[in-house]
């Protein structure tokens, strides 16, 4: 008695399941929607605001059938995911589809030229902890006058040693970050 109203209620369970599923049976050469989950996928792009983005992507062309649940979709070459996807994640492509962008997101340009610090703006201390630390608002060389930025003498110092902004400004001793009184004139 007890296994048949376990069964009756799998089955009431998976009458209500089966209601949100569609079976998708797609053939090679079809056109199909790629759905890129925006959390999962953050490889392809790295988006500002990943919930109002795009959730279809392509048509893309079907390649290859693997198995009955699994699909290769032909990618543009510069993609860097895996071509073959489970058949939920695609979808029937129609024509007048709106919200679908047509290519897959690139990846943000993070390339950039020699950059170094030019003149020192302002300098301040702060206390991170325990501990002062020494700041100095720079510009970098390939940068507006308008985009400065503030960054610790310490880290600043041992990765551009041989910096413009560093002649005429010794350090006092092993420990002393503060810079001359001519050096304050000079910014």
């Amino acid at each position: 008695m007890l296994r048949a109203q376990l069964t009756r209620a799998q089955a009431c369970f998976k009458k209500q399941a089966d209601r949100h599923r569609i079976e998708h049976d797609f053939d090679v050469s079809e056109q199909v929607l790629l759905k890129l989950q925006p959390y999962a996928q953050s490889s392809v792009a790295n988006l500002p605001c990943r919930k109002l983005s795009y959730k279809f992507f392509g048509p893309f062309e079907v390649t290859e059938r693997i198995r009955s649940l699994a699909y290769r979709l032909q990618l543009p070459p510069d993609c860097r995911i895996h071509p073959v996807f489970h058949v939920s994640q695609l979808k029937p492509f129609t024509p007048d589809y709106t919200p679908v962008l047509a290519e897959l997101p690139r990846g943000p340009d993070l390339t950039c030229g020699e950059t170094k610090p030019v003149p020192i703006m302002e300098q301040r201390m702060l206390k991170k902890g325990d501990a002062p630390v020494v700041q100095l608002r720079v510009q970098s060389s390939n940068m507006p006058s308008s985009a400065t930025t503030w960054e610790d003498y310490d880290v600043l110092r041992p990765r551009y040693p041989s910096a413009y902004i560093w002649e005429g400004a010794p350090s006092q001793g092993e420990g002393n970050v503060a810079l001359a009184d001519a050096d304050i004139e000079r910014v």
